[in-house]
């Protein structure tokens, strides 16, 4: 019999901006992983709210859980460490990502001294932080291309379980290429992808940076970062979208690629990501501002966003820079990364314009260290609080002012409130309802994207409920969310949807 579950009432925060004293010393936690100098490059947040941070310590790769009051997890690792020799001078996580399961991907640079060469290294870590013996060998790869030098910049997992890793690689550091590979589940390339699994995408012989990438519910890949202007030493936004088989999508831009010279300086994206309806966000840098910019599905600029689809924003005559940034779920875009030497947390509308509701005038920023310090990983926790991980492993959480849904009766992983599961073309939902009331029916991929509504605000009466959804056609295997939600609260479970 389906476990039940009931809606509940919102609890609101307050202090929009203001550091949450419940977590770590003062709302900050600073770890010490170890000797040797440390840089963050990724952060995740769990489905239990752990979280998870990744980079290099010394010359290894490294890895970390907090629990969700910044308390190291014990149960991860040593001591709720993670520290990995690959075989190289200087191994290092440059990208990761969660899969359902909760074990996790990371894409890693392996380089040596002498040669200054690097070569792309994918592992895969169990939940508790032990490599994954059943992915590659040993739990890696080290991918084999025709290049020096393979420095992974991105990744991201479809539905399906493969993986798809954005690289720069070149035989020299004069003209890099970008390359995309995609690997099966169990670390062997997929050879239906490019040619072999690999796939170059030509910008043309300028200079190019890549930083991100986000994959749409579609299958389709966006890739972004900067692109050098002809006969000058600048830069420009720089985005791509690639067909699900490797090939450029004639559909976005020109010929699948997107050039946006946001300023008259120097202009990078440094972090992309998707909203629920295929928009895009892009934040990076325009000289010494930061720059945020929202993007069509076709990749023309949102014009209503902003000026003319762009911010760009200095404070206080400061270098301010983006470098991450996260949808709130009222539509309002959150952006990480820092003022001088500084954190810096920015709040706009979905308007493009600054929330003078949060922060200072929609401006927060936090003094960490004397040196410079960055937000390099930014998400909202289920509860609405804000968590910022540093380029230093300093991991800083914020209240946001956010109403989110709260429940007196947790809900267990393994509760089934949905039926058959795994499930092709219909699955029903059952839940409860203490009073009559509204709700919505949605189905969303694993990064929260909206892919079907099913019920909008419709009226249901009290008690138990059954709702039988036609699944959509077309959508990949793999694993997906109903969301339900109503005036009281909001809840989803986890679904499989198969091959048809």
């Amino acid at each position: 019999m389906p476990v039940m579950c009931a809606l509940f009432s919102f609890a609101t925060m307050a202090q929009p901006g203001a550091l949450d004293e419940e977590f770590g010393s003062g709302g900050i936690v600073s770890l010490s992983l170890g000797p040797g100098n440390k840089h963050l490059k990724a952060m995740a947040l769990q489905s239990d709210g752990k979280i998870v941070l990744a980079g290099d310590v010394g010359s290894d790769a490294a890895l970390a859980r907090l629990n969700s009051d910044g308390s190291l997890d014990y149960s991860f690792g040593q001591e709720g460490k993670v520290a990995s020799d690959f075989g190289f001078d200087f191994n290092g996580i440059e990208a990761m990502a969660l899969q359902p399961d909760g074990k996790i991907v990371a894409v890693i640079r392996g380089s040596t001294i002498f040669t200054n060469y690097a070569e792309l290294i994918v592992a895969r870590y169990n939940v508790d932080g032990i490599l994954d013996d059943t992915f590659g060998e040993n739990g890696y790869i080290i991918a084999d291309t025709d290049f020096h030098t393979e420095i992974g910049r991105a990744v991201a997992l479809q539905p399906d379980g493969k993986i798809i890793v954005a690289t720069t690689a070149d035989n020299s550091t004069t003209s890099w290429k970008l390359l995309i590979s995609r690997f099966h589940a169990d670390g062997t390339l997929d050879s239906s992808f490019g040619a072999e699994g690999f796939q170059l995408v030509s910008f043309g012989e300028d200079k190019k940076f890549l930083t991100s990438m986000a994959l749409q519910p579609d299958g389709k890949i966006i890739i972004a970062g900067s692109l050098e202007r002809p006969a000058l030493p600048l830069y420009d936004f720089a985005l791509a979208r690639i067909n699900s088989d490797g090939s450029l999508d004639p559909g976005f831009g020109i010929e699948g690629i997107i050039l946006t010279q946001v300023s008259s300086e120097s202009n990078r994206i440094t972090f992309l990501t998707l909203q629920p309806d295929d928009k895009i966000l892009a934040t990076g840098f325009a000289g010494n501002k930061m720059a945020l910019a929202r993007y069509n599905i076709n990749g023309s600029l949102y014009n209503s966003f902003g000026t003319d689809g762009v911010n760009l924003t200095q404070i206080q005559g400061l270098t301010t820079y983006g470098s991450s940034a996260v949808l709130q779920p009222d539509g309002k875009v959150l952006v990480g990364g820092a003022v001088g030497n500084d954190f810096s947390l920015m709040r706009y509308t979905s308007e493009g314009i600054l929330d003078e509701e949060f922060g200072n005038g929609g401006v927060v920023t936090t003094e960490i260290t004397s040196s410079s310090d960055l937000i390099k990983g930014l998400a909202i926790q289920p509860d609405g609080k804000v968590v910022g991980a540093g380029n230093k492993f300093v991991i800083a959480r914020y209240l946001s002012g956010l109403e989110v849904a709260t429940s007196s009766l947790p809900i267990p992983q393994e509760a089934a409130l949905a039926y058959p599961n795994p499930a092709r073309q219909t699955v029903a939902l059952r839940y409860a309802l203490p009073a009559p009331g509204r709700i919505s029916i949605q189905l969303l991929d694993m990064n929260g994207r909206l892919l079907k509504t099913f019920a909008e605000n419709e009226r249901r009466g009290p008690g138990a409920q059954e709702e039988t959804i036609n699944l959509p056609g077309g959508l990949p295997a793999g694993q997906y969310i109903l969301s339900l939600s109503g005036t009281g609260g909001k809840t989803g479970v986890r679904i499989t949807i198969q091959s048809r």
